[in-house]
């Protein structure tokens, strides 16, 4: 296993990308109370936290965190379909990072690694969130005979 990349992006609020990243995925992974924001575990919480954060954006753009300062990260539960486990899942400067997880090896392996979105994250672990999202792609397509048909039904 490789070891996480040193920090590159600058994440000022986490909250809204963690909503909306569960969202998104919502067909493959189970729903609350399996999967969700764990607030508690989450910084910022409040616009005056963001504003702390603001201040602490170094000249070259790049979050410049101390020893003892609350560090930005974000967190969630995600229930995985399939029977295939738990993880615990922490978004930070470096990515979205599988912190623990429960479940079969296929899952547990992966403690540790750190992917660039929760969707990459997903594919790699959970081969029913894989199936998922394939069947959600071909919804997308159903009806659709061609273009010159998909333009009449358009005017």
């Amino acid at each position: 296993m490789s070891p996480s990349p040193p920090p590159t992006n600058v994440l000022l609020n986490p909250l809204p990308e963690l909503i909306s990243a569960l969202a998104s995925n919502a067909f493959g992974i189970r729903p609350g109370p399996d999967s969700g924001v764990v607030e508690e575990a989450t910084w910022p919480r409040t616009e005056e936290d963001v504003k702390l954060i603001r201040a602490r954006l170094g000249r070259n753009g790049l979050l410049e965190e101390k020893d003892g300062e609350e560090k930005v990260r974000g967190k969630v539960k995600v229930g995985l379909i399939g029977g295939e486990g738990d993880l615990v899942v922490v978004l930070d400067q470096r990515g979205w990072t599988i912190e623990s997880a429960q479940g079969p090896a296929s899952t547990t392996s992966k403690i540790g690694t750190t992917y660039e979105s929760l969707e990459t994250l997903l594919i790699a672990t959970s081969k029913s969130y894989a199936e998922a999202m394939n069947q959600e792609i071909w919804k997308r397509f159903e009806g659709f005979t061609g273009r010159e048909d998909h333009e009449e039904h358009a005017e």
